[in-house]
């Protein structure tokens, strides 16, 4: 199993080619690709992006590292902002074609979500409509590229209670129902640290979604607040328990680390070590459990 992590916050301040060599040093194999941050977006937005993403897929190839899984932008829906989804929606599908223009075989598509004070907030068979409809719109292009969309485990939040909550997609039994119903071009991608803030146990996820998993997000919280930082800093998850399932279930992707937070404001001269660092952590907990 290849350890990974994804590029955000990298390339928010350099360059793919000095992010990747960061990354590649530190002892990293694949890269989680992200689309999201504002600088990647206008790269993405622009009329020569498939010529970037031949630019990104070279200093790949120099830094030794694969795309192991990509990022889409997100959010995927906006209830209350119809053009900026339908710009959103755009983006996505030209992100399944840098996946594609990268050989990697999975993008990363949030689910359409809607604010907890929504009337569909709690219409499950709504949002099931909504999820399936949204997911609908990108398979044509994901079949004819070759890639598969992975739809992956989310969060509400209370603004009363300013705090983290359980929403539609946050149980992988809502994923297994989608991917089900959607067929062959979907997958899943679990987020381990957004199972515990929702109360869910990941090594069970993991079990119920079996050979529908085919890509991760391993970053370790509180149970309170989405840190996104390396395993082992809080004790809210089981990393034994997470890769033990992993490898009962027979998980082929990558072991992707999802933790920017460790990284934020953190100077460069640092970065080196702060990745060897979350390096040895996510060998410890890929291999946890092993006799």
């Amino acid at each position: 199993m290849r350890l990974s992590i994804s590029t955000e916050p990298f390339s928010s301040r350099f360059s793919h080619e000095h992010s990747f060599r960061l990354i590649a040093d530190a002892g990293f194999e694949a890269v989680d690709l992200g689309l999201f941050s504002k600088k990647d977006v206008e790269w993405l937005s622009a009329p020569d992006y498939l010529e970037r993403a031949a630019k990104v897929k070279a200093a790949l190839k120099r830094t030794g590292l694969i795309a192991g899984q990509v990022h889409a932008p997100f959010p995927s829906f906006i209830e209350d902002d119809a053009d900026r989804t339908r710009r959103t929606h755009a983006l996505i599908l030209r992100s399944i074609e840098v996946t594609a223009a990268l050989s990697s075989p999975y993008v990363i598509v949030h689910p359409a979500v809607v604010p907890f004070g929504s009337a569909k907030y709690n219409d499950r068979r709504a949002m099931r409509a909504l999820n399936l409809q949204f997911y609908e719109s990108l398979i044509p292009a994901a079949q004819e590229l070759g890639v598969k969309v992975a739809l992956e485990n989310m969060f509400g939040y209370d603004p009363r209670k300013k705090a983290i909550t359980t929403c539609y997609t946050s149980d992988a039994t809502d994923l297994a129902d989608l991917i089900d119903e959607l067929g062959e071009w979907t997958t899943a991608c679990l987020d381990v640290g957004h199972s515990v803030l929702t109360g869910r146990n990941a090594a069970r996820e993991i079990d119920l979604l079996g050979s529908r998993l085919t890509s991760l997000h391993i970053q370790g919280n509180d149970a309170v607040n989405d840190i996104h930082t390396v395993p082992y800093l809080h004790d809210a998850l089981d990393w034994p328990e997470i890769a033990t399932a992993l490898r009962r279930n027979h998980y082929a992707g990558t072991y992707n680390l999802e933790v920017g937070g460790l990284f934020l404001s953190m100077p460069e001269a640092l970065l080196p070590a702060a990745l060897r660092f979350a390096h040895a952590a996510g060998v410890l907990a890929a291999q946890a459990g092993e006799d």
